[in-house]
């Protein structure tokens, strides 16, 4: 019974790492002033394309938590295993 609860709380921590990687992105895009309000929309609109991307990232961003962006493989790939 332990073993299934502590496979379950790995499952769960994983996923809620995950969702809020997917929200900080989402964030940091609605936050960047310097992106043009058309291509922000379109990138907010379509943002859940991006997760079945593995080799998407974007590097237009000045926003402090850019990295989430530039480094989104890491989110995209982890989020399908």
């Amino acid at each position: 019974m332990r073993n299934n609860l502590i496979f379950v709380v790995s499952i769960c921590r994983h996923a809620v790492c995950i969702f809020y990687l997917v929200l900080r992105a989402l964030d940091t895009v609605e936050d960047d002033m310097t992106i043009p309000m058309e291509e922000k929309t379109e990138l907010l609109v379509k943002f859940y394309t991006k997760l079945e991307d593995p080799d998407w990232t974007y590097d237009k961003s000045q926003e402090k938590d850019k990295i989430v962006l530039q480094d989104f493989t890491c989110v995209s790939f982890n989020q399908v295993i």
